[in-house]
Order: C-alpha cells, then sequence, then structure tokens
C-alpha cells in the first residue's frame, strides 16, 4: 500500500473525516476544484441533489456547451483508433455518442489514412450539438452531423462513446435499444469501471456539477453481450483517476476501454 493509499484511509476514519469533508466541500464549491470528485451516491437524482448552490448542473447549458471545442490526440485515443480504423471502409457510419461539439472527430480527421466516405454523427445535449452545428461552418466536408436524439441515429455500423457514458444515467443496454438499428461494433473508452461497487459520484467540471456513474466491471461487460455481442478486446487507461476524498473503498475504479462486435449468427 503506497504513501497515498495509507493517508486517504486514515483521512476516511473519524474523526479526521468528518473534518476533512467539511474543509473539501469549500474547495469543492469552487472553480479551482475542476476535475474533483465528492460523495457517493446511489442514484443520479441524489447526487444532483446534493450540489452546492452557485453552479449549473450538466452539459446542457451554454459554459459547458463551449467546453472541448477543439482537443488534441490523447494517448487514450490509439486504443480506439486502432480498432476503428479497419472499420472505417466502404461507407461507415459512426455514432459518436457524448461526443460534444465534435472534437474527436476533428482530432482523427487529419489522419493521412481517414477515409473520405466516413458518415461521422454525433448525439449529445442541445447545448453541445448547437456548437458542434457552429464549428461546422468552418469545418471542410465531410461535417459530422449533430441530433439529440437517439432514435435519429439512422443505421450505425459502429457505436463510439470515449469518456461519455458516465454522465448518462441510462446503462449502455438502455442506450444500445434506443437506436433504429443495433450497430455490428462498439467501441467504449474512458469508463470508470469497479471490481465490486456500482454508485454515483459528483464532479465538479468547472462550470457545472455532474452526476458521475461508476459501473461495475463484470455487470457493465455482461450487459453487452446480453444484448447480443462478443467482447474482443478490453483494455485500461492508466492516467485516468477518480479519487473521491474520505471514501476509500470507492476510490479504487479503473478507467477502461473495450471493443465488443455482434455474436456470429453462426454459433
Amino acid at each position: 500500500m503506497n504513501l497515498r493509499r495509507i493517508a486517504h484511509w486514515v483521512m476516511s476514519t473519524q474523526p479526521l473525516a468528518s473534518l476533512v469533508r467539511f474543509l473539501y466541500e469549500r474547495r469543492f464549491a469552487k472553480g479551482a476544484a475542476r476535475g474533483q470528485f465528492r460523495g457517493v451516491y446511489g442514484d443520479f437524482g441524489a447526487a444532483i441533489a446534493s450540489a452546492p448552490r452557485g453552479l449549473p448542473v450538466g452539459y446542457d447549458h451554454d459554459a459547458a456547451g463551449r467546453m472541448y471545442s477543439s482537443r488534441p490526440m490523447f494517448p487514450e485515443d490509439y486504443a480506439v483508433l486502432f480498432w476503428l480504423m479497419p472499420l472505417l471502409q466502404n461507407g461507415a457510419q459512426v455514432l459518436d455518442f457524448g461526443g460534444h461539439a465534435g472534437g474527436m472527430f476533428d482530432a482523427f480527421r487529419p489522419l493521412p489514412v481517414w477515409p473520405e466516405d466516413v458518415a461521422w454523427t454525433v448525439c449529445d445535449v442541445p447545448a453541445a450539438v448547437q456548437r458542434g452545428l457552429e464549428l461546422n461552418s468552418a469545418r471542410p466536408e465531410p461535417r459530422p452531423r449533430f441530433i439529440t436524439q437517439l432514435e435519429d441515429a439512422g443505421s450505425p455500423s459502429v457505436f463510439l462513446a470515449s469518456g461519455s457514458l458516465q454522465y448518462c444515467d441510462s446503462t449502455i443496454a438502455e442506450i444500445l435499444v434506443r437506436l433504429p438499428v443495433m450497430p455490428d461494433h462498439i467501441i467504449i473508452n474512458q469508463i470508470p469501471l469497479h471490481e465490486t461497487l456500482e454508485f454515483v459520484t459528483l464532479q465538479n467540471i468547472g462550470v457545472a456539477y455532474c452526476a458521475y456513474w461508476v459501473r461495475n466491471r463484470e455487470r457493465f461487460v455482461q450487459l453487452v453481450i446480453d444484448e447480443g455481442y462478443e467482447l474482443v478486446d478490453m483494455w485500461t487507461n492508466p492516467g485516468k483517476l477518480c479519487i473521491i476524498p474520505t471514501y476509500p473503498r470507492q476510490t479504487r475504479p479503473v478507467y477502461f476501454g473495450a471493443y465488443l462486435r455482434r455474436a456470429s449468427r453462426d454459433k
């Protein structure tokens, strides 16, 4: 056990835990706490109800909609590209769930091996979609399409969700069944999964507070398998952390990525 883990356990015992939570609450309510987490809750509603006053909740407002308008290639993106690139042939249709204003599309599009006939659709909240449409005026063709409802996704061959599912109060299975057509391929990345627990925490994203799901790893994967998919690969995102002060049991999720494809009907 390293020194950080020992310190976390010590601060999580009474009476230190109460003092730490009091002091941390004051910090968490400020912009300096951007990206940090607070509390453990049983559902989205409880996490949202606990949010400090002064900032909106969620991504559907102008300030949050203008985040991530441009983004570089991150180290976490390369595992996605490894599985995505072979699928982008013959007019592939990608549904980028929670893709905000199209930042991942912009990061991938300049790659020299990027096919010209990829149809890329982003599904997100109205504020992010509005920002994406504004950015489309300066994007070269082909531009991403933007929607706010999964039912308008058309017939995607690839479902992509990178860093978005934890902000959604629906299971992966509930999301997939809303699509007009089940995709042949699913690529997920940057999702926090816990070995034993499942809970919601609250994140300060700088301009808002967001409820944030940490799912149980085995159950998460099984839900997708139950929809007719097989797990091809699973990897970790070692640079991602979710530290929840005074909750040592919950501060152990690992961020994962996964590629799943429709199981063969011949089996």
